[in-house]
């Protein structure tokens, strides 16, 4: 990474794998949000013992009755797409969870106010190693959740997933450009105009992932979330633990270590393993029985 991040929390996510779940229950009842990540190298970079491009981070509210998410994909024309997509989602967490914090917005503003964060930070990454913005692209999809509302904001391929009513329903979807194998940037100019947003209450889980995931899990002739895929994956039986992780990235309470099943699941499954995937599972808090 270059000399900027050398002494920042944004170190300590470079070259990882991204999501530890965060899970505390009393009895049989989740008191605050859960959250896992799964990440795999695509074969194409593996073979060139490069790091994947793909990152995705999360951070609790105070008192774990909210969380804000991120997920992003570097461009592989990009000569700076890994640093590109790692400020993106780093940033947008913190834009969106500052928005929450300092003013109890709604999880909408939340989103938005991560996407801002998240291309103000990219512009001054460009300007201070003096190049163009097209060396950091990168999609980015931001999510921010409370118990009875979620919002996703979300620019390029990817997709967002929302489980309501006990079914799974599309929240954004992957984004073309004009040509094949195209997609929009948060890096863009009239980024603004590309970027989708949509919101859903009482949320039971909130699914955001990369196009290396997409194919698996969207029924794309019908423009919707596959069901069955989604109810017979196994990261679906995430066992809680029962202590919260400890910080990993310094005050910043930015959580970006994988979880073991979701990776497992990333490896043996049906994805396109020639991208890079990165896929994270929200989970508001539980009743109990």
């Amino acid at each position: 990474m270059a000399q900027q991040l050398a002494n920042s929390p944004l170190k300590k996510l470079a070259g990882r794998a991204c999501g530890a779940p965060i899970n505390r229950r009393v009895g049989n009842c989740m008191t605050i949000f859960a959250a896992a990540i799964g990440k795999r190298i695509g074969d194409r970079h593996r073979a060139k013992a490069k790091q994947s491009q793909d990152y995705g981070c999360y951070r609790l509210l105070p008192g774990g009755t909210g969380i804000v998410a991120a997920v992003s994909d570097g461009a592989g024309s990009a000569p700076e797409a890994g640093t590109g997509s790692l400020v993106a989602a780093h940033y947008a967490t913190m834009g969106a969870w500052r928005r929450a914090t300092e003013k109890s917005a709604e999880p909408s503003a939340c989103v938005r106010a991560g996407i801002r964060a998240a291309r103000e930070k990219l512009e001054e990454r460009a300007k201070r190693d003096r190049r163009s913005m097209e060396n950091y692209h990168t999609t980015l999809i931001v999510a921010a959740a409370t118990k009875n509302k979620a919002a996703v904001a979300h620019i390029g391929d990817g997709a967002s997933i929302a489980k309501t009513g006990g079914q799974y329903k599309m929240l954004t979807i992957p984004a073309r450009g004009e040509y094949a194998n195209e997609t929009f940037f948060i890096t863009m100019d009239g980024y603004k105009n590309l970027t989708a947003y949509n919101e859903v209450h009482e949320p039971e889980e909130l699914i955001l992932f990369t196009d290396g995931v997409q194919n698996e899990l969207i029924d794309f002739k019908g423009k919707r979330a596959d069901q069955e895929a989604l109810l017979r994956l196994k990261f679906l039986d995430i066992p809680a633990e029962r202590n919260q992780p400890t910080t990993e990235a310094g005050q910043l309470g930015i959580r970006s270590t994988t979880h073991h099943l979701l990776n497992q699941w990333l490896e043996d499954g049906q994805t396109t393993h020639g991208d890079d995937a990165t896929i994270l599972i929200i989970r508001p808090p539980s009743e109990g029985k």
